[in-house]
């Protein structure tokens, strides 16, 4: 086999890839668009169409990039953070969301330990399209495991989309609430997601909006919290839809953020920063 063929062959594979990753953005823009139309109407800010262009682009990479990751992400077995006794900074566990892995955490694990983070966990809660609940009890045992071999006495969450709910649900209903410090929510759907309709797996029903799940989870959304919530959130999100339902009540911290798709939060610095600054509270 020549290298001219292998090349030609990796050339092709990578056009296909592209090819439909900008048919799956396209897709979820699209269908964020229709099925967002109400909340748009609500509002008097309007969308520079060039960052549209642009964010939409990025998008593509950023989802290029997530799948890929995703793919690999399990055969590399990415490299766990080691583990030192001089806890300086309270240990975070990065949490991903639907159909995820840790393999998505790669560069935001670089750019929070640029910012100052010393211990950063991730975590794959495993079957992707398992319940939410089941998923959750996966974080209590990390959890428990990062307390013990670091000696700090509490946790900071971050979960990205669903990862958020997981978090959630662990502080929530499975005694969180006493080990952990903060959580923050990138893009998680709290009140739920109309595109959550097309995927498979129990969570895909659990984050649809007004599921028995989200009612439960959400029933004493307006009492004050013992734990930091801080919820991030962008009205560019093409997964979130519509992009308000990621509003979370009572004492939490909602963050809004303009142009932005909801892959590309897991590459953005601005995100990283904001996420660190509320960590660090």
């Amino acid at each position: 086999m020549s290298a001219k063929f292998v090349i030609v062959v990796l050339f092709l594979a990578v056009c296909l890839w592209f090819a439909f990753e900008l048919l799956f953005t396209a897709a979820s823009f699209i269908l964020a668009a229709i099925l967002g139309r109400r909340e748009r109407r609500k509002t008097t800010k309007r969308l520079k169409p060039g960052r549209v262009l642009l964010e939409f682009v990025i998008e593509i990479g950023a989802a290029a990039l997530t799948h890929f990751l995703v793919t690999v992400a399990g055969a590399l077995r990415f490299r766990k953070s080691r583990v030192s006794l001089n806890v300086t900074t309270t240990p975070v566990l990065l949490i991903p969301g639907y159909f995820s892995n840790r393999g998505i955490w790669v560069f935001f694990i670089k750019l929070l330990r640029g910012l100052g983070a010393g211990h950063v966990h991730t975590i794959d809660p495993k079957p992707m399209w398992g319940d939410v609940r089941d998923l959750a009890k996966q974080v209590a045992d990390a959890v428990d495991a990062i307390l013990s071999t670091t000696g700090a006495a509490r946790v900071n969450l971050v979960g990205h989309s669903m990862g958020g709910l997981i978090a959630r649900y662990y502080i929530e209903h499975l005694g969180g609430a006493s080990k952990v410090g903060a959580c923050v929510m990138l893009g998680t759907p709290n009140h739920g997601t109309l595109i959550s309709r097309l995927g498979p797996g129990v969570c895909a029903k659990q984050m649809y909006p007004g599921s028995a799940f989200l009612a439960d989870l959400n029933k004493f959304e307006s009492i004050e919290k013992r734990v930091k919530y801080v919820s991030i959130r962008s009205t560019f999100d093409n997964m979130l839809v519509p992009s308000g339902n990621a509003i979370l009540g009572g004492n939490t911290t909602n963050i809004a953020l303009d142009h932005m798709g909801h892959l590309t939060m897991l590459y953005s610095s601005r995100v990283a920063k904001l996420v660190w600054e509320n960590l660090r509270e």
